[in-house]
């Protein structure tokens, strides 16, 4: 049975989350009352603990000042190859990489355009789609 993915990439949402707040200076009280976000969640994400959801995603993007996308930087040694798309398999340096993060990447830049009620209904759909458990 193929392991979760999803505990890791809270952890490096989560380091990479601190690191943005970190550079800019912000304590995690600050960004959490700017993104409307409670304190006790904030630590939960910057802990990889569990992940925001996309509206929270893009709340705290906003607070930091980046893209949604600065929190999903490609892994070192990892981007894709020049002329992958995202949903594809590729072979590259001796492992096969499955290009969930350029499709996550995608996904957040698009959900930037959405207005709150679209928001609310795509992260609905995703969560109706995820298998259960």
């Amino acid at each position: 049975m193929p392991r979760d993915p999803l505990p890791e990439m809270y952890r490096r949402l989560g380091r990479q989350l601190k690191a943005l707040r970190n550079d800019r200076g912000m304590t995690q009280s600050q960004v959490a009352e700017q993104a409307d976000v409670a304190l006790s969640s904030l630590v939960k994400f910057e802990a990889g603990a569990r992940g925001p959801r996309l509206e929270t995603l893009d709340a705290l993007a906003k607070v930091l000042q980046v893209s949604v996308a600065a929190f999903f930087p490609e892994p070192r040694g990892l981007s894709a190859p020049r002329g992958a798309r995202a949903g594809r398999s590729v072979y590259q340096g001796g492992r096969t990489l499955e290009l969930v993060e350029l499709e996550v990447n995608e996904l957040a830049e698009l959900a930037r355009e959405l207005d709150r009620k679209q928001l609310r209904s795509v992260t609905e759909m995703v969560r109706q789609m995820r298998p259960r458990r």
